[in-house]
């Protein structure tokens, strides 16, 4: 590696600010601070040209300690924009995704979710959780799949009897009528 730094204090390792001024004291959060509150570019560019002969991803987020109990990775956007996006431009190859996600841990505990989108925020009538748009009309693949070699449901759906409207709605030709 070419440059190494250690850390043992609670105090930054390298700040840099939006005007390019590296030091250790530019701000307070983390061992390494990139403040960017004066330009409109990026914040922080990660960029390779790397052919095929890349075998490591080009950025890897490891938290090592089985007491770890913080989310690894955090995304508080108090935009009005996304906060986080996939632009897959190319190809994928056989058995590859845009979007992957390999959960190995026993998830025994109640409450446990591989994958977890919760709002309690306020939505416009019409205004989905999730959507999924395959918006090509030649494509001839499935929209969604779920394998499921468990033992058991595949798909749940608890309403937990609060709503107004059905926990299952299909509108197969697009006129709003289930």
């Amino acid at each position: 590696s070419g440059i190494t730094l250690t850390n043992t204090s609670t105090n930054n390792t390298i700040s840099v600010d939006q005007n390019g001024n590296v030091g250790t004291d530019v701000a307070t959060d983390g061992a390494i601070h990139i403040e960017n509150t004066g330009n409109t570019g990026i914040g922080l560019g990660v960029y390779t040209n790397i052919g095929a002969t890349a075998d490591s991803p080009l950025v890897a987020i490891k938290a090592d300690n089985a007491a770890f109990d913080q989310a690894v990775v955090q995304i508080d956007n108090n935009g009005t924009s996304r906060g986080l996006i996939i632009n897959q431009l190319g190809s994928l190859a056989n058995n590859q995704s845009a979007l992957y996600v390999n959960i190995n841990s026993a998830m025994s505990n109640a409450g446990n979710s591989g994958v977890y989108f919760y709002s309690n925020g306020a939505h416009a009538s019409t205004t989905p959780l999730i959507k999924i748009i395959n918006d090509n009309a030649a494509a001839t693949n499935i929209t969604l799949s779920v394998q499921n070699d468990a033992t058991n449901d595949a798909v749940l759906i608890d309403d937990n009897g609060t709503g107004t409207k059905s926990g299952l709605y299909i509108d197969k030709d697009g006129n709003n009528a289930a």
